[in-house]
């Protein structure tokens, strides 16, 4: 019911697939998102940093996996609890790049 408020995407949204930070602070001014996190009990004393907190590789945009898992980490939280989602999901992706390296190094020595 929550999501059929919400607007609808933005055409740059839908070409490119990620949400940039510009995007993201646009989206959490509307009424209808803040009360979207707020009925997700999504807490942070300032949203405003939440993309900071959910951009778990540092690209500077929000892929939908990052998003909904950041999230989905986030419900319930406080303030404190973001800190430990960021870290988290910035480990989840430096392990991703790793793998990535490990397995063209193994391709490249074979």
């Amino acid at each position: 019911e929550g999501l059929n408020r919400l607007p609808p995407p933005r055409q740059d949204f839908e070409m490119e697939g990620n949400i940039t930070r510009q995007m993201f602070l646009d989206a959490i001014g509307d009424p209808a998102v803040e009360k979207l996190l707020n009925d997700l009990e999504v807490q942070m004393s300032d949203r405003t940093e939440l993309f900071e907190v959910l951009d778990a590789d540092g690209s500077g945009t929000l892929d939908i996996s990052e998003l909904i898992s950041g999230l989905m980490k986030l419900r319930s939280g406080g303030t404190d609890k973001s800190d430990g989602v960021a870290t988290v999901l910035g480990v989840r992706a430096i392990m991703r790049r790793v793998r990535d390296i490990e397995a063209g190094l193994a391709r490249g020595a074979g």
